[in-house]
């Protein structure tokens, strides 16, 4: 992925960069800010209320999600 010079710049001011690819949803953060930010999510939620978070969001794009089936498969 590049970033152009206006994101690039941006990004170098702490403002977060959005972008889709196809079907994902995406965000480009400076690393300091993004670590602060996970940070403050592992100091103020417990890991169950951020595990149920995580699967709440999973679950509403597995709705319409036609290859929700092969991601089931695991092969070992």
């Amino acid at each position: 992925m590049k970033l152009t010079e206006s994101e690039k710049q941006a990004v170098r001011q702490g403002e977060p960069v959005e972008f889709r690819d196809d079907d994902i949803e995406c965000v480009v953060l400076r690393a300091d800010l993004f670590k602060r930010f996970r940070g403050l999510m592992a100091e103020t939620l417990p890991a169950e209320v951020v595990t149920t978070l995580v699967d709440e969001t999973l679950a509403e794009y597995d709705v319409d999600d036609p290859l929700l089936d092969s991601y089931q498969v695991y092969k070992r």
